[in-house]
């Protein structure tokens, strides 16, 4: 095959490939090979890098991202991708598959499908995470159906990795885990934290939301006023240890009626990732739940406001005697 050079044309008639590409140094696998409107570079006999046809750069692959992708990178069994859509405007695309050779194997429930990690230099030799963002399938995946969970994670100080912090799963839960398990104060609450895992939920009192609904028997009622009122002070941590507080203990309403109180049903550890890990434990009282007193104030209030009705029923007869 004849090689021609042209000041207008430049260098042609040789297309090459991965092996043996067309234009090279000392080293022969290594080089620039030319396909059908296709630039691709190799080192050591494989081909590392190509623009294609629709100008997207795609690295270690040439496989199809997408006609929207412009950028392709794929590592092992991961790849990520730049592209533009209707959906996400222009963005990356992380891509996951259980291959480590190319894209088709379908991931599992668990897997790691990317993260973003900022890392800050220490000072010594190799600079430290200092958060993340991670992505996991979060359910078990099949056509058109892939659920995800985000996990946002930050390393403490003085420790070496990053710890989950937040999460949100793929029902669109979310998790503050350290508000279940370390943040904690005993001022007036505005919103339902588990007091195990940290999930966050709306509290509500629709009868939509009711089944088997019944009057409040009296007995109840009465068994409010041995509750104990109680002064102290507080050691949670978000709280000035020099004011006091007024309130009940959970384990004594508890003991009075357990529905009166939160109760912690999970303990959460940490796995080698800094990840929660809930273990079911014993029910223990957490917390007072002091808006459902009102309903048995209420039957206090009402049921007294006619024994003092009929007592002045009573007076007003006999003053009129």
């Amino acid at each position: 095959m004849s090689i021609s050079i042209n000041g207008s044309t430049g260098i042609s008639g040789v297309d090459g490939d991965a092996s043996t590409p067309a234009v090279k140094g000392s080293d022969t696998n290594t080089g620039i090979s030319f396909g059908t409107d296709i630039v691709s570079a190799s080192t050591g006999g494989s081909e590392r890098a190509r623009i294609d046809s629709s100008g997207r750069l795609l690295v270690n692959t040439s496989s199809d991202f997408g006609s929207s992708t412009k950028l392709g990178v794929f590592n092992g069994s991961y790849a990520l991708g730049s592209y533009q859509s209707n959906a996400f405007a222009y963005a990356f695309q992380f891509i996951k598959s259980r291959n480590t050779s190319t894209i088709g194997t379908i991931v599992q429930n668990g897997d790691e499908l990317g993260n973003i990690v900022w890392y800050g230099d220490d000072g010594t030799s190799t600079a430290k995470i200092a958060t993340a963002i991670q992505a996991y399938v979060d359910g078990t995946p099949s056509a058109n159906d892939m659920p995800g969970r985000i996990v946002l994670s930050t390393t403490a100080s003085g420790a070496s990795s990053p710890t989950e912090r937040m999460r949100i799963t793929q029902e669109g839960r979310v998790y503050l885990v350290q508000v279940g398990t370390t943040f904690v104060t005993t001022a007036a609450a505005n919103v339902n934290v588990d007091a195990g895992d940290g999930q966050i939920r709306r509290s509500t009192s629709s009868i939509k939301y009711k089944t088997d609904v019944e009057t409040l028997d009296d007995s109840y009622a009465d068994a409010l006023l041995a509750c104990r009122p109680v002064w102290y002070r507080s050691t949670c941590e978000g709280d000035n240890p020099g004011h006091s507080w007024w309130g009940f203990i959970a384990e004594e309403v508890a003991a009075i009626d357990p529905r009166l109180v939160h109760w912690k049903t999970v303990e959460v550890t940490y796995d080698d990732k800094g990840s929660p890990v809930t273990t079911p434990c014993d029910p223990e009282p957490e917390g007072v739940a002091y808006d459902r007193f009102v309903p048995h104030l209420l039957n206090l209030i009402k049921r007294q406001k006619e024994q003092i009705e009929a007592m002045e029923a009573r007076l007003s007869a006999l003053e009129g005697v």
